[in-house]
């Protein structure tokens, strides 16, 4: 009966929770079968979620964003590589998704340097710090910030923001950590 209740608290006010009723009858037949089931091999709920996901559902949601495993590829380390191009597609070529991007990976944020004569713009954002001088007004310098015992991969962390920054323009990565 555990389950049943599950399901009816989960309905909208507009149905009656009443475990008599008809749904609730419907939900007793369906909540008794669940709680039948071993919840150690019910892990259905934690696969629909990239953030909980595991093994084969996480090489599905990977490959819905177009990032595939690699070979004997962890799942911590995969999952921080989908979740590094998600703001790709959520915030287009703004500062944000770059940091967003970079701060996956890390855990914390970068610093963004901005160079050359004028200023420019990403999507919406403006690039970051800017600093006079004569290197092109579309080059920016992504400085990245590794909080000790964070690791991440140099190259899919600068993939990833490859993919986010605004075609016209060239990046430079400092790290302060990584392999």
């Amino acid at each position: 009966m555990k389950q049943q209740q599950n399901l009816l608290q989960r309905l909208s006010n507009v149905f009656s929770k009443d475990e008599n009723s008809l749904l609730g009858q419907l939900f007793g037949a369906i909540g008794s079968k669940l709680d039948e089931l071993d919840p150690a091999q019910t892990q259905l709920q934690r696969q629909f979620a990239m953030f909980t996901a595991n093994g084969e559902a996480l090489d599905r949601h990977g490959q819905d964003w177009g990032v595939y495993r690699r070979d004997l590829e962890a799942d911590e380390d995969y999952r921080r590589r989908i979740q590094a191009v998600l703001p790709i597609y959520t915030n287009g070529p703004t500062v944000q998704a770059i940091s967003d991007i970079v701060r996956n990976f890390t855990g914390a944020a970068p610093v963004i340097l901005e160079f050359g004569p004028y200023s420019f713009t990403m999507g919406v954002t403006p690039m970051g710090d800017f600093m006079f001088n004569d290197r092109s007004p579309f080059e920016f310098e992504v400085q990245v910030q590794n909080p000790e015992g964070v690791t991440y991969k140099k190259n899919d962390l600068e993939m990833a923001v490859q993919q986010a920054k605004p075609a016209r323009a060239t990046v430079t990565f400092v790290h302060q950590g990584g392999i």
